[in-house]
């Protein structure tokens, strides 16, 4: 074996120079890292370079100091297989490392000790033995684009064989208490045939932004083998919140996304999972929030829990083993994805797991949302004076399906006690929608109508349950304020108690809650009693609204529900 020792270009701003090394001669790569400024370029010919590296300068924003490959020659960090003095570690800031390989080391490629700032692209690192990178010790604001990492693997490991060995790894992996700070971002990465995990965050101690990683084929020995595992967190600040986006993990012996007893909710849009042990597995008590993701034939049942904030998934439209789904995707064959990348470090162009048009076709907006609730959200005729915001929010969504049975005079009491109610639940299906409010007419203590605030909680909880029960999807709106000033030009709080309430109920069951009290009371207060007077129906009617007014209402509604819910935008 010939490990490289010619031929490295340092290019200084304004001077270009080479120099040729030679054992006993010239420079080593570990003297020029010694001497680099703000702004140089490295730039390093093909061949073997030993390890260790320490590269504990600092660039700036405006010049960053940049270590490569010269274009089209291999460069590859070679380690002697032990784990001592054998690594590639950053230790600076604004440092740039492109296209090279790192092989044989025990820690692969390091961030640490507050090193920020920094891009690593296209670098590859394998047959580790620990991962293949790791972030920890304070570590920020770093990207890390277009890597791969696989065979690694850590033989009679503390964790037994294979145990320790990731992909990608950050934070307390190596330690208690190494904690990675914020900012960190993982982009078009990818994981395989790892011992332990693809990626693993455990005990990261601040949140990562992924995009676009790809883990499989994760798993040997005694290791876990899960793609992506999230958890746990830093028990004590909880700052572990996860951010991940259209990434896939396929063939991995555990869990394809697995939030591993992380107790901050984490954020999933977009990704896929196929044919991993579980695909999902979500549980605790976090709200975990999971938008627009694709479960596939996991070996067994995906795992989540009744805190679980999920929309436009699709284990919600169309059961994960169903045979269905073989043909709604373009491609099942990973071999395009498991090619090289191109000179720049793409990912190879593939359809494997794209959605196809019959996919598509399950989310083109058949369901409906139906609207329940009192006087100032039912449907008027065109020339009455009245109006409610449940006949103006389907303007806001030319394409969806409303149906608003709310009532005059209607309590959450009195709508299910006069047969209302049994006139929507039959109707609900899987994957509609169920806009509730209640409140004006459940002040009415003592009237038939009205409620205590405890039975008003419990008549909204079954009106949740039962919609929850037919696979619809229930949102809280709360009552908006009646337009009744106090002297000062406030507002009287007349359903303060019952807007609470009903933001308890939501919190509580992990549901869209649309603060309508609030809002309507910002807009009567910052125009007035006189100039809000539009708002109302007639001269003498502070709780009913005008047509003008209720389209207000609406378009606050409609504004949340395009915010919070990718099914309105």
């Amino acid at each position: 074996m010939v490990y490289r020792w010619l031929f490295l270009l340092l290019i200084i701003p304004l001077q270009v120079f080479s120099v040729v090394y030679e054992t006993g001669k010239f420079h080593t790569l570990h003297e020029v890292l010694k001497q680099v400024q703000p702004g140089d370029i490295i730039l390093l010919h093909g061949g073997i370079y030993p390890l260790p590296v320490y590269i504990n300068k600092r660039g700036s924003a405006r010049k960053p100091i940049t270590l490569k490959a010269y274009p089209g020659e291999k460069v590859v960090f070679q380690g002697n297989g032990s784990c001592k003095e054998n690594d590639f570690r950053i230790r600076g800031d604004w440092i740039v490392c492109q296209n090279f390989e790192i092989r044989n080391s025990c820690n692969g490629l390091m961030l640490e000790k507050n090193a920020s700032h920094n891009l690593i692209e296209n670098v590859r690192s394998h047959n580790n033995h620990f991962s293949g990178f790791i972030i920890t010790r304070g570590a920020a604001y770093n990207t890390l684009k277009n890597c791969d990492a696989w065979n690694n693997f850590d033989h009679g490991g503390s964790m037994g064989e294979g145990g320790n060995a990731d992909g990608f790894a950050t934070g307390s992996r190596i330690g208690n208490g190494q904690y990675i700070g914020p900012g960190n971002r993982l982009l078009y990465c990818r994981a395989w045939h790892n011992s332990d995990d693809g990626f693993d965050f455990w005990k990261s101690g601040n949140g990562l932004y992924l995009k676009g990683c790809l883990a499989y084929d994760n798993g040997l020995a005694d290791g876990d083998g899960n793609g992506f595992k999230l958890g746990r967190g830093n028990p004590l600040i909880h700052k572990d919140h996860h951010i991940l986006v259209g990434c896939k993990a396929w063939h991995n012996r555990q869990n394809g996304f697995d939030y591993n007893d992380i107790e901050v909710a984490q954020t999933l849009r977009g990704n896929i999972a196929w044919e991993n042990l579980v695909n999902y597995k979500f549980l605790g008590a976090a709200p975990h929030l999971l938008q627009d993701n694709i479960s596939l034939f996991p070996c067994k049942k995906d795992m989540f829990s009744d805190y679980l904030i999920a929309e436009r998934n699709s284990w919600q439209k169309i059961d994960p083993h169903d045979p269905k789904l073989n043909k709604m995707f373009y491609l099942f064959d990973d071999t395009e994805i498991r090619g090289d990348r191109d000179l720049f470090g793409n990912l190879p162009r593939s359809d494997f797991l794209k959605p196809n048009a019959a996919y598509q076709a399950l989310w083109s907006n058949n369901f409906t949302v139906y609207i329940i609730g009192d006087s100032t959200v039912q449907t008027y005729p065109k020339n009455a004076k009245k109006g409610g915001w449940g006949e103006f929010l389907g303007a806001f969504f030319p394409k969806i399906r409303f149906e608003n049975f709310a009532r005059s005079g209607k309590s959450s009491k009195t709508f299910r006690e006069e047969g209302w109610w049994a006139n929507v639940l039959p109707r609900l299906k899987k994957g509609d929608y169920l806009l509730i409010q209640f409140g004006h007419n459940d002040s009415h203590v003592g009237k038939e109508e009205g409620t205590t605030l405890e039975e008003y909680r419990q008549n909204i909880i079954r009106y949740i349950s039962e919609a929850k029960a037919k696979g619809a999807i229930p949102v809280l709106v709360s009552p908006m304020h009646r337009r009744i000033f106090n002297a000062d030009g406030t507002l009287k709080q007349w359903l303060g108690k019952y807007a609470y309430t009903l933001s308890k109920i939501a919190k509580q069951y992990r549901l869209h809650y649309i603060d309508l009290y609030t809002m309507s009371g910002k807009l009567m207060e910052q125009l007035g009693e006189k100039e809000s007077a539009y708002l109302s129906c007639c001269p003498h009617d502070r709780t009913h609204f005008s047509k003008k007014g209720a389209r207000e209402l609406a378009r606050f509604v409609a504004k949340i529900l395009k915010r919070e819910i990718a099914d309105f935008r």
